[in-house]
């Protein structure tokens, strides 16, 4: 076993459009430091664990207050959804935004912008997306991933299928790839990336793929021939290096392959049996499936149940982020036909800290249930509080990000002992934690039903609360004066008209 390592909303689009052109000298800073969160899972290893923090332990993080937010409390600014971890590398903070003027930003230490990238959108009709050319008009383009930034460069994929490569100091645009279209290997015209970039042996590498996942229900699509990317990448030019396209060639099935949809999993408590689970295929019969009487059943596998990304490891345990929805299989069904079922509420959200080999359960912080009235329609629920968001680690505490209730939460890593929450709204985002300092972006449009312009709009059970716009926030211990942060990086003159 491994040892365990210790302005207006008009003003601001300006702002955006204009620093794209901008081009002067600017000052570099060092390398990337072992306590920057410079990618989505902190490192390479991917372990989540930010060894070289040491300010932040489980003696003080309930005194964490909020240093800034940004657009500031009260602002008329608007910026779109953070869906993924905010980056942060010599306290200067990087990400994405989707649906609201979908952009990529880079602030100061202080909270300030630095500059703005503002994202020219390829998920348009001009461009043959296909999405749009069937009507599921609810689709925009944005990043839902978190950046990887260098000594020189920031790199992030969109939503629409690009790559793109920012200068790390000026904002300017250096290149950019169109996965979407030849001469990209695996091109296909529903081509997005979700995952975060890694810099490994000198080359870039992304996975992406066709999504397709509401077009398939549609009579006169041809679904589905999109498929699964990864592929490397000259960092310096964009220049591609090589692809490897997952799975095998699509294929028509003849006869077809029908896939029913039904409310999840259901688990026989005392023979273990699963029932049937979600999707349950048509077809030639499969051994039976059982689960031992005395298995700690951590998350349920269902669409949206098992353990979610973003799972942490300290060299001594596992934290697993579960999520019990079953229920969200009938949302993805209904993203075809308009939601004509009800949508059944998440019943259980967690995080569990096991041993490597999984044979031990250290602890356990189940989620409480809540009492939830939908937004749009006034229903009310009672239902489980799932965890969505990644988890980060130091060498004494968990963060994570619920998503029913909206929190910034922190718990003890010995212990599971639940420490501090911070309520911040509606939230997909997991946090990022660098040099005494935790950051997390707000806002969530997700499971938002998919209607083209012939179906009905109707929102039908549980929903997640919603909004189009986001924030990002930075806390800190009190007495925080952010003096740990270097100030040589000089931001862009910014034109605000």
């Amino acid at each position: 076993m491994m040892g365990r390592i210790r302005t207006s909303n008009r003003m601001f689009t300006a702002v955006c459009l204009s620093l794209g052109a901008a081009a002067s000298v600017w000052s570099h800073a060092a390398a990337i430091e072992p306590g920057d969160w410079a990618q989505y899972n902190y490192d390479n290893r991917g372990w989540r664990f930010n060894h070289a923090e040491q300010t932040l332990k489980a003696s003080n993080v309930a005194t964490l207050e909020e240093k800034w937010r940004f657009p500031t409390r009260g602002s008329t600014e608007e910026i779109g959804v953070v869906h993924a971890t905010p980056v942060v590398v010599n306290g200067y903070v990087y990400f994405g935004t989707t649906r609201t003027q979908p952009s990529f930003y880079k602030l100061t230490p202080d909270g300030k912008l630095c500059w703005c990238h503002e994202i020219e959108s390829i998920v348009t009709a001009e461009h043959g997306d296909p999405y749009i050319e069937h009507g599921l008009d609810a689709t925009v383009d944005g990043v839902m991933n978190s950046a990887l930034v260098d000594d020189q460069r920031v790199y992030f994929g969109t939503f629409g299928g690009q790559l793109i490569c920012l200068d790390r100091f000026s904002g300017k645009l250096l290149w950019k790839v169109n996965t979407k279209r030849e001469p990209f290997s695996a091109a296909h015209p529903s081509n997005t990336i979700m995952s975060s970039p890694i810099l490994a042996d000198g080359k870039l590498i992304v996975a992406g793929g066709g999504f397709e996942h509401a077009l398939g229900a549609i009579p006169d699509y041809p679904c589905c021939s999109g498929r699964g990317f990864v592929a490397a990448f000259d960092p310096e030019s964009g220049e591609s290096l090589w692809g490897y396209t997952v799975g095998p060639e699509p294929e028509r099935f003849d006869p077809l392959v029908a896939i029913e949809f039904d409310n999840g999993n259901r688990i026989d408590r005392a023979g273990g049996e699963i029932l049937y689970q979600t999707p349950k295929y048509q077809g030639p019969p499969v051994a039976d499936m059982r689960a031992s009487k005395d298995t700690r059943i951590l998350a349920l596998p269902s669409a949206l149940g098992g353990l979610q990304t973003g799972c942490g490891f300290d060299g001594e345990r596992v934290y697993a982020n579960g999520t019990d929805w079953p229920g969200l299989a009938i949302a993805l069904q209904g993203a075809a036909s308009s939601r004509t079922n009800p949508i059944i509420p998440p019943s259980a959200g967690r995080v569990t800290a096991i041993a490597p080999n999984t044979l031990v359960e250290h602890w356990r912080h189940e989620r409480p249930r809540l009492h939830h009235t939908n937004l749009d329609d006034g229903e009310k629920f009672t239902c489980g509080d799932p965890v969505g968001s990644g988890v980060a680690l130091t060498d004494e505490l968990v963060f994570f990000t619920t998503t029913l209730s909206g929190e910034l939460t922190a718990l003890d890593s010995r212990t599971g002992k639940l420490l501090k929450t911070i309520p911040i709204g509606p939230v997909w985002c997991g946090p990022s934690v660098s040099n005494g300092r935790v950051y997390v972006g707000s806002g969530s449009d997700l499971f938002t039903a998919w209607s083209s312009k012939e179906q009905a709009k109707a929102r039908v059970g549980f929903s997640l609360p919603t909004t189009e716009i986001g924030a990002v926030y930075c806390f800190g211990l009190p007495d925080d004066d952010g003096a740990q942060f270097s100030q040589q990086e000089n931001c862009p003159q910014r034109k605000t008209d």
